[in-house]
Parts: structure tokens; sequence; C-alpha cells
């Protein structure tokens, strides 16, 4: 299958899901929305959590390629940890079947997902930190970057269901308070 296609069928799905969900999207909605034969989709990815998956990459994929670049800015680790944890939050607030229940969908798919992302969100903020400061001790690093990440999939959790109706300013402010309270704290012992 070509690029093209492929990336076609891969959005045609996303705005499916983000519409009426995992569970409700079929592999005939999507291969009827996406102008390509059910045969096609069943082919090239197998199944409907075949398509998930190939678009959790995606996203993941699109989401580390931007944290790249961006990070090249950053001049001040608070700020790029927040950003991070920021940026993170809007991935999923900006691809609404993240939050639609995937668990129930396939476990695996999810748990793998949430595993990425925390891999992924720990390497960026850990590449801040190593980039801003030199006296952290590793064992100090793994505990500033793992409450960072429980924390945030602390706020994911909670905003589940109302993901179109948070306060980001609110979540941005905490977040500070809580990477400034951990820095600042490091700095003092």
């Amino acid at each position: 299958m070509n690029k093209n296609k492929h990336l076609k069928i891969l959005r045609t799905a996303e705005a499916l899901f983000n519409r009426f969900g995992i569970k409700k999207t079929a592999v005939d909605d999507i291969a009827s929305s996406a102008h390509v034969a059910k045969g096609t989709i069943y082919n090239n990815f197998g199944s409907k959590e075949g398509i998930l998956g190939a678009l959790l990459k995606d996203k993941i994929g699109s989401f580390e390629g931007m944290m790249e670049s961006a990070i090249q800015n950053i001049k001040d680790p608070v700020e790029g940890l927040k950003f991070v944890l920021i940026e993170r939050l809007k991935l999923i607030q900006n691809s609404p079947f993240l939050s639609d229940q995937v668990i129930r969908v396939d476990d695996m798919t999810f748990n793998s997902l949430v595993e990425d992302l925390d891999r992924l969100v720990r390497t960026i903020m850990g590449r801040i930190l190593d980039r801003f400061t030199d006296t952290i001790s590793i064992p100090d690093r793994k505990r500033i970057l793992d409450t960072l990440v429980y924390q945030l999939r602390g706020i994911e959790q909670s905003i589940r269901g109302a993901i179109s109706v948070i306060d980001t300013e609110k979540i941005e402010q905490d977040l500070d308070y809580l990477i400034g309270m951990i820095i600042s704290r490091r700095a003092h012992k």
C-alpha cells in the first residue's frame, strides 16, 4: 500500500474514533469513509486494533519529532519540563480517541501506548535535566522523572471523562509549581 493511502486510512480512522469512539467504529465505517475496500484494511492492518496500533505509533512518532525540535530552544529547565508535560496533555486533548476507553478495546495497545509515552517523556525530560543540571545524582534524577510522569498520569486519569473542557491554564500553573518545588528542593540539598 502506498504511503498516501496508508495515511488516509489512519486519518479517517482517527476522525471516526474521535467522533464516534473506538468501540462504535467498525472496519466497514473506516473503509467506506476512506474510499478503500474492506480487504485493503484487513490485508494491511489485520483488524481495527491493527489500525489503532498503527495510529498510536504514528501519534507517538509525531510527538517525538515535535519534542526533538522544540527542546533545542529551551533555556530554562522548569519551563522545559513543563513544556514536555503540557504537550503530552495536549496530545491526549487533541486526540479524544486516546481517552475514549482505549483500554476496553485492547489492554496491550493501551498499556503499550502509556509505556511508550512514559518512556519518551522520561527520555526527553532527562535530556533537559542533563542539559541544565550536572549535580543531580542518578537516583535523584530517576525520582524526579518518575514523580513528574506519575503526576501527569494522575492528571490524565482525572480528566479522562472531560478532556475537552480541561482548564489547561490551571494545569500549567500546578505543573509549574510542582516542577519548581522539585527543582528548588533538589538545589537546596
